[in-house]
């Protein structure tokens, strides 16, 4: 279900039609079978995202295990 809203939204940016999700949170619910939807506003401070970010790349990670990527500040 969750691969099928992911796809979907990945074609609607590719060819620039529809509603994408820019902004909002869509929360689904298994239990109830229940979508919910948020609005979220951007954090000017984030340090990734906000007017003056500290965090600029993605490290690779050079494990064999499936860690996370690291981030790095500026």
């Amino acid at each position: 279900m969750i691969g099928t809203l992911q796809a979907t939204e990945a074609v609607k940016l590719i060819l620039g039609k529809g509603d994408p999700l820019i902004g909002r949170l869509l929360i689904y619910s298994s239990l109830d079978m229940s979508f919910r939807e948020v609005k979220l506003r951007r954090d000017r401070d984030c340090p990734i995202c906000g007017e003056h970010p500290l965090i600029t790349e993605l490290l690779e990670s050079y494990q064999t295990s499936a860690a996370p990527p690291v981030l790095t500040a500026a």
